[in-house]
């Protein structure tokens, strides 16, 4: 794994994407590969009956594609001159397309767009099922974001929250940056006068604790600077918090049980649509 796939159209938000994508790449010494996909709808045309698009059409639109890759590639030679880069121009829907180009990269980093945009159903199509079906990690880049260097990755002890940590770790390192890990917790019956305080809150905050302390220990073993921040909050609250100061959130697909399973699932797609950082997926090895 030594590239870093990035899915450009030559949007704002998507050169948002290819920056943040490029400059990953110089980080961690990666090659940086872009990749425009574009689809023709000759396929579809012929089966409502109608004529389909002659080559000179489809000409036209690869043109594009290809004119989207160059000022990529110029956009990208300029900010890192000695970054080696690659570019794709494939034919497909941009979801399969992307997929099939995450196999064996470090990570795919796409662009959202912002709150209103009309295409924002079409990008959260495309960013939804890069999520479900990419075989490695998934960096979702708002258009705009604070360049801090900072990462946090949250954790609540399951082997997805692991792989978050270790991918965290190891990004970390190639950074050259501390890591700040989360863990969030809360108490289900505060509002009732004979459980608050009780031992069963006291079993889950140092349950908690445990959790937050083995991830800190564990990135320390493997050289990283790291500290913990215990937070009584939603995991989407927390995470949204320390979003603020942030250049990278990290999370796992999945939490511990099907209904944690479910509420992680609702935490990462709250924060690739409102973090204002990029928000890196990282998925389970069997779900490759």
């Amino acid at each position: 794994m030594t590239d870093i796939v990035v899915g450009i159209d030559g949007s704002a938000r998507s050169n948002a994407a290819l920056d943040w994508a490029a400059l990953a790449s110089a980080l961690s010494n990666a090659t940086l590969r872009i990749v425009h996909s574009y689809v023709t709808p000759v396929s579809e045309v012929a089966a409502a009956g109608a004529v389909p698009f002659g080559e000179d059409v489809i000409g036209l639109i690869r043109a594009a594609g290809q004119e989207a890759l160059d000022e990529a590639l110029t956009r990208v030679k300029t900010a890192h001159p000695e970054l080696p880069v690659e570019t794709s121009l494939v034919q497909g829907s941009p979801a399969v397309c992307l997929s099939e180009a995450s196999v064996n990269a470090l990570a795919l980093v796409l662009g959202t767009a912002g709150r209103g945009n009309p295409i924002r159903r079409v990008l959260g199509s495309i960013t939804g099922r890069a999520l479900r079906h990419a075989a490695c990690p998934v960096v979702v880049v708002p258009a705009a974001h604070p360049q801090t260097r900072q990462i946090v990755v949250g954790v609540d002890g399951s082997p997805s929250s692991q792989e978050a940590l270790n991918w965290a770790c190891e990004v970390a390192k190639q950074w050259e940056t501390d890591l700040t890990i989360v863990h969030a917790w809360q108490y289900p019956y505060l509002d009732d006068p004979d459980l608050k305080g009780s031992p069963l809150q006291v079993l889950m905050e140092n349950e908690a604790r445990d959790i937050l302390a083995e991830s800190v220990g564990f990135a320390r073993q493997h050289g990283v600077e790291a500290h913990g921040e215990l937070m009584k909050k939603s995991p989407s609250t927390a995470l949204l918090e320390q979003a603020q100061a942030a250049d990278l959130i990290v999370v796992g697909t999945r939490g511990r049980g099907a209904l944690t399973s479910m509420v992680l699932g609702s935490v990462s797609h709250a924060l690739s649509q409102h973090a204002p950082c990029p928000v890196a997926v990282v998925p389970l090895p069997h779900t490759n």
